[in-house]
């Protein structure tokens, strides 16, 4: 990933650092380091950073070189070459051709295919779940109608019985004893 950095943004980073710099030799005594300069170079993106005693020698020195010159300022998009055109703050240009981009990816062609396969799947699906829906359903109504017409024949069988019961000229009484019905 490409990250712009202002000579700005830079520039109050190093002064914050200077700033620090400056509360440690407070903190830590004056015959330490007294000030740190920082000589930038803008056309290369170096920066040197030079710490100094009290007296003005040189403690420490240290350069950097950042690649600022090569963020990227510009994009744009080549037709006739079918290409990526980055263009980078030094100038140069980087080309990306799209198919190495792209490389690996499905074409509209296979997408469609898999889009139409996977429906037909689904229809099938559907296709299955629904018949099997109707045969349990067929089934349920049959039971219910099975189950109906035991309680009917339960029914009219209890009722003759009661009949047969009730034309019974006697019955037994809860003492164990016979007795005839009037």
């Amino acid at each position: 990933m490409l990250k712009v950095v202002t000579d700005e943004q830079f520039l109050s980073k190093f002064s914050e650092l200077n700033s620090l710099v400056k509360t440690m030799i407070s903190h830590l005594g004056h015959n330490l380091a007294k000030e740190l300069d920082i000589i930038t170079n803008e056309e290369e993106y170096k920066y040197t950073f030079t710490l100094k005693a009290l007296d003005g020698t040189v403690l420490s020195s240290y350069a950097i070189d950042l690649p600022l010159e090569s963020v990227v300022v510009n994009g744009t998009y080549d037709v006739n070459n079918k290409s990526i055109v980055l263009t980078l703050k030094n100038g140069n240009k980087v080309v990306i051709p799209i198919e190495q981009v792209i490389d690996g990816l499905a074409t509209t062609a296979q997408l469609n295919a898999e889009t139409q396969a996977r429906q037909a799947a689904d229809n099938e699906i559907k296709g299955l779940v629904t018949a099997e829906a109707q045969t349990r359903s067929s089934q349920d109504a049959a039971l219910s109608g099975r189950i109906t017409a035991e309680a009917q024949t339960r029914q009219a069988k209890d009722e003759e019985l009661q009949q047969n019961i009730d034309n019974v000229p006697f019955f037994v009484g809860a003492d164990g004893y016979i007795y005839g019905k009037d």
